[in-house]
């Protein structure tokens, strides 16, 4: 017997190619699929979702009108001033400048890949540019918050950088989704430009980690430190007024506290 092929039409339904590489590419690929998106050839997508990282070929877009929806981080800002000491903590906005200390830094491969691909698809195609900040969530499985958990769960003690008091935020899946969602939206009516993606609840990095032990059922134990290299950035937050703009009826539902206990399975 002939096997049985089931094919899907994708009549009516909007397509969508994906290319490059991006830490949650795949995550938003397969919430796309499951809103009923048709993943599809760049020659038949009505968009594509394009990680910033690296694994896109500039040639392939020369002669495309497609809208690009392109997953960037927050590498693309610095917490140093033009002397390239800190600068007082103020949130990242969109436009604000980058610094790079030394071609030698270990990070700069991944920002200069992202400065290169916001810049190209910004001045060729129709581009969308989220810069998403920490997130965490049970289906992600990257960041700080991920890194401590599952270091918890194999029974070790989380290691971070001296002292630990350096200020980050993190967004949850769901809030993240549901950003994800509103943003696709006002992108496929045709909003362009660059918005950041992240929360506002602001939290130091030994205090994240006492919270996660916390929500695995631990006291808290000393931190364990290593040393911090000259260009880690002591804040990291995202000034939301754009995306808020943008986003009009967005707001974070879920307190890092009550998303940290959702990890613990």
């Amino acid at each position: 017997l002939g096997r049985l092929r089931k094919v899907v039409s994708t009549k009516g339904r909007v397509k969508f190619a994906i290319m490059g590489i991006h830490p949650l590419l795949y995550f938003f690929r397969e919430y796309l699929i499951r809103k009923g998106f048709a993943l599809s050839t760049t020659g038949e997508a009505d968009f594509a979702l394009v990680g910033g990282l690296a694994g896109w070929n500039p040639s392939q877009w020369d002669r495309s009108n497609l809208p690009i929806l392109l997953l960037s981080d927050d590498s693309m800002y610095s917490d140093r001033d033009f002397d390239f000491k800190v600068r007082d903590k103020v949130p990242m906005c969109e436009d604000d400048a980058i610094f790079i200390p030394s071609p030698l830094d270990p990070s700069v491969g991944g920002t200069l890949n992202y400065l290169l691909a916001e810049n190209w698809f910004l001045e060729h195609n129709k581009t969308m540019v989220l810069r998403i900040f920490g997130v965490y969530g049970p289906a992600i499985k990257t960041g700080l918050v991920h890194t401590c958990t599952q270091s918890i769960k194999d029974g070790n003690t989380p290691k971070v950088y001296s002292p630990g008091y350096q200020i980050r935020t993190y967004l949850h899946q769901d809030d993240l989704l549901n950003l994800f969602s509103s943003m696709l939206t006002k992108f496929l009516g045709g909003t362009t430009g660059i918005y950041n993606v992240g929360s506002s609840e602001e939290v130091s990095i030994k205090r994240l980690v006492d919270s996660i032990w916390n929500a695995h059922g631990h006291k808290n134990k000393e931190l364990e430190t290593c040393w911090v290299p000259m260009s880690y950035r002591w804040w990291v937050i995202p000034d939301l007024t754009r995306t808020k703009a943008v986003a009009k009826f967005w707001r974070e539902n879920t307190t890092l506290r009550t998303g940290l206990w959702k990890c613990r399975a």
